[in-house]
């Protein structure tokens, strides 16, 4: 049982040694799914007495899809915010923004809103006495977004939407870079320029050339540096470098 276990946690965390041209084919991935999906979505039966539009067989598929989407550029970010490989996360950053504005797409697709719909105007009502809490919430919720997201307008104001989504999301992942390249910004010491200072914050530090790295943006570095290093110099050094 154990040896099972073990074998789930290494395939979950496998991409932890994604590559360069790991990261470039998740776009591809994401895409595939998607088509699948929307292929599927057309064949389905949408007349009033369609067996096809119950709460199982149209959420759980796409609940299934948004979990992987979510999970994929969920680990893309991780790479454009923490990985120690500039070009990693510069890669990352740029796969996240086209991957965004697929999504972006995707969340305005007629043919799937139609299915939610339909099944919500006409069918929803009967079967919401046997579902549970949570699918009557999934529903309510889903509809809602639909609706919050302008999905009732035209189809010119749906693109002008995507087209505004699409620019926010280049604001938010500018400032992400911005925080990203705080995150490099530090001051190098010596072991004496960091005496007092508690050695298990010390043995953490990035280490080169005898000297410690110590970021000016990471509160767990800097403010302990501030509160226990006994050279003043170095106090006065990583305090304005972190207000700079």
């Amino acid at each position: 049982m154990a040896h099972m276990k073990n074998t789930i946690l290494n395939e979950d965390f496998a991409w932890e040694n994604y590559t360069e041209t790991d990261i470039k084919n998740v776009y591809g991935k994401i895409e595939n799914k998607i088509k699948e999906y929307l292929e599927n979505v057309k064949n389905i039966d949408l007349t009033k007495n369609s067996k096809d539009l119950t709460f199982k067989k149209i959420y759980k598929d796409l609940d299934l899809l948004n979990g992987f989407l979510a999970r994929e550029i969920g680990v893309l970010r991780i790479f454009e915010l923490s990985h120690g490989d500039k070009k990693i996360r510069e890669i990352s950053r740029t796969e996240v923004l086209r991957i965004v504005n697929l999504f972006d797409v995707f969340s305005y697709n007629e043919d799937l809103y139609k299915v939610l719909k339909t099944y919500f105007d006409n069918f929803y009502k009967k079967e919401k006495k046997i579902l549970t809490k949570e699918e009557i919430k999934i529903v309510s919720d889903t509809m809602r977004s639909y609706k919050n997201k302008g999905m009732h307008l035209s189809k010119e104001k749906r693109d002008l939407l995507i087209k505004l989504n699409s620019k926010i999301d280049k604001i938010a992942s500018d400032f992400n870079l911005a925080c990203t390249k705080n995150y490099e910004k530090g001051i190098w010491f010596s072991k004496r320029e960091l005496s007092g200072v508690p050695e298990n914050i010390v043995s953490c530090l990035k280490f080169e050339k005898n000297k410690y790295f110590v970021s000016a943006f990471l509160a767990s570095q800097y403010l302990v540096v501030k509160k226990y290093a006994t050279n003043k110099n170095t106090r006065i050094k990583i305090t304005k470098i972190n207000e700079a």
